[in-house]
């Protein structure tokens, strides 16, 4: 089974071979084969084409994108005929053989589909972390600037926010420093979330750290002002006071989340940070999606 990872920096294995962004043939081909692991469906070629070439469409696009997809095959799987490739060629499409290929994208998705279907925190918990340690890159370093993957790229960052956010919450039930860790990790995605700065005032509260819970205060005020130029909301001020307050109890009570839960769509709440305001402004549609 080859296996893939689009978080970071692109990587495949397969079997004792190990490929990295600069090993499929060239530019076109690493862009070409990340696109086509972005998507459970056949992409056609007009798609790839104005992904992969945008404005600068060469003379023969039909010819060239053979060329290219010929190239990387041959870079994948040396010696392998193209009817063995994991790079297949549909009507008028190509994509990428799913039964041959494990995607870590895919994982990740199934990791929060576990979290959402479990009633047991500790497992819940568990699968969260988990889908942390996977996503600890953003999508496509390589190819950030890339219109083409801009929106998955903003997609999978919400996601990989909103993962963080849940796996403090629900740490914090269990270990203090775990769950400041985690909320460090959400504010590493977003450093303008409020939500994060709330799960970490709490989780230094609860470890016993006060001089935490003011430093965390104070670099939440810090971040909304440089990125938002905003000031903190009532909701996280107001926490800050109960969790300072001379005599504040052992265990406060967390501060309603102000964002969808894992994996629900944009549109069904209003997100953290400055994540809220950008919208999606493509028709490509994560893994499972649509």
């Amino acid at each position: 089974m080859m296996r893939v990872r689009l978080f970071g920096t692109l990587t495949i294995e397969d079997g004792d071979r190990r490929l990295g962004a600069r090993s499929l043939g060239g530019l076109k081909q690493r862009q070409l084969f990340g696109l086509l692991a972005l998507h459970h469906r056949p992409v056609t070629k007009d798609e790839i084409i104005d992904a992969v070439w945008g404005d600068r469409v060469p003379k023969d696009p039909a010819a060239t994108l053979e060329t290219c997809v010929s190239v990387l095959r041959r870079h994948l799987q040396p010696g392998v005929h193209r009817d063995g490739s994991v790079v297949r060629t549909g009507n008028g499409a190509y994509e990428l053989a799913r039964d041959l290929v494990a995607v870590d994208l895919d994982e990740f998705d199934a990791l929060l589909a576990d979290a959402r279907a479990e009633d047991d925190p500790a497992y819940r918990l568990l699968a969260l972390r988990t889908a942390c340690n996977l996503s600890s890159h953003g999508l496509l370093d390589d190819d950030r600037y890339e219109v083409w993957s801009e929106a998955p790229r903003r997609h999978y960052d919400r996601l990989r926010l909103e993962v963080r956010l849940d796996a403090a919450r629900l740490a914090l039930a269990f270990d203090a420093t775990d769950a400041l860790r985690l909320a460090d990790d959400a504010l590493a995605v977003d450093p303008a979330c409020e939500e994060g700065y709330r799960l970490a005032m709490q989780a230094a509260h609860a470890a016993s750290r006060r001089d935490l819970v003011v430093r965390y205060l104070d670099r939440c005020r810090e971040a909304l002002d440089r990125e938002l130029a905003v000031v903190p909301s009532p909701a996280t001020l107001a926490l800050g006071d109960a969790l300072l307050a001379p005599h504040a109890p052992a265990v406060v009570p967390p501060v309603a989340a102000l964002r969808p839960r894992v994996g629900a769509g944009p549109a069904a709440s209003r997100p953290c940070g400055r994540q809220h305001r950008r919208a999606l402004r493509c028709r490509w549609s994560a893994p499972g999606m649509g």
